[in-house]
């Protein structure tokens, strides 16, 4: 809302800024959270439990570091 009040370039700065994040860190963090499910999917119903944490724990770390 603060960003419709000034001039000019800054509302195109700040509108080129939430594009490049939205292309580049959110798409890429919700590929990455895509692929999780796949992941956490297979080792369910292989019945593999135990798997199924070890990677959920692994894929929430690299997705933390990642942000």
């Amino acid at each position: 809302m603060f960003a419709g009040h000034v001039n000019v370039l800054a509302l195109s700065g700040v509108s080129m800024t939430t594009s490049f994040s939205s292309v580049t860190s959110i798409g890429l963090v919700m590929g990455m959270a895509s692929a999780l499910d796949t992941f956490c999917s297979q080792s369910y119903g292989a019945g593999q439990h135990h798997m199924l944490g070890i990677q959920a724990q692994r894929a929430m770390l690299v997705l933390i570091i990642l942000c």
